[in-house]
């Protein structure tokens, strides 16, 4: 009633004559839910192609989530892009495991694999193994039903780009820039006198950062700002 008054202060009486009981309220998501449901079927029927996006992660219970987004385009060039659906994964997430919970809901979706044209994912060995990655799958299924596939496939290399940083240790750069900016950033007064002479001249930016061996992340983004004001450094 608290937010029916914020909303609609006028019509409050209407709404206390409402049953908003827990049962009411749970048949009423479950409505909306199947009625959401059968719209996206309307929607996702008028495809002419269309194309899918896959991201596993695993949640603060330790249970994998499979996430699924569908993109498409009409035959009146109308785009649609859709999150679709979260599925629980329990047990293993292989390729298989996300294969059949993938066809399972392209089934449900009235979507077609002859309409499919592109693939998306997260670049999990599960999806993208040769013998028995989720993409692998979904070609081998279009093989079986002779349909003609020619699909656009894009992995996310953030995983990967983060290995190969972790691996690469650039150990004399890493020590030299490393040094420099803790010896700037260590110190009070040189860490003062640094940043006001950025101010100064006017710098793209107005500090370094530190390097942390936890964040994976850290490494680029230091190196990063440490180039773009080196001349900055060196005159310090």
């Amino acid at each position: 009633m608290a937010v029916a008054e914020n909303l609609f202060p006028t019509k409050r009486n209407i709404f206390e004559f409402i049953c908003l009981s827990p049962r009411t309220v749970t048949r009423r998501v479950e409505e909306m839910s199947f009625d959401l449901n059968n719209s996206l079927k309307n929607i996702f029927g008028n495809f002419k192609y269309f194309s899918i996006a896959l991201d596993t992660s695993t949640d603060r219970r330790d249970t994998s989530q499979l996430v699924i987004f569908v993109r498409g385009i009409t035959e009146t060039y109308q785009i649609f892009e859709e999150f679709v659906k979260v599925i629980p994964i329990m047990g293993t997430v292989t390729g298989t495991d996300v294969f059949l919970h993938l066809m399972q809901l392209l089934t449900e979706l009235n979507l077609s694999l002859s309409k499919l044209v592109g693939i998306t994912t997260d670049g999990a060995p599960s999806m993208v193994g040769n013998k028995k990655g989720t993409i692998t799958l979904v070609q081998n299924e279009m093989e079986k039903f002779g349909i003609e596939y020619n699909l656009v496939k894009i992995h996310c290399i953030v995983h990967q780009e983060a290995l190969v940083a972790k691996s690469v240790r650039l150990r004399e750069t890493m020590d030299a820039v490393v040094n420099a900016v803790n010896f700037i950033l260590s110190r009070g007064l040189n860490h003062w006198q640094f940043r006001q002479f950025l101010i100064d001249t006017e710098a793209e930016y107005g500090d370094l950062l530190y390097f942390y061996n936890v964040r994976w992340l850290s490494r680029g983004s230091m190196l990063k700002r440490f180039f773009h004001i080196r001349e900055d450094v060196i005159i310090t």
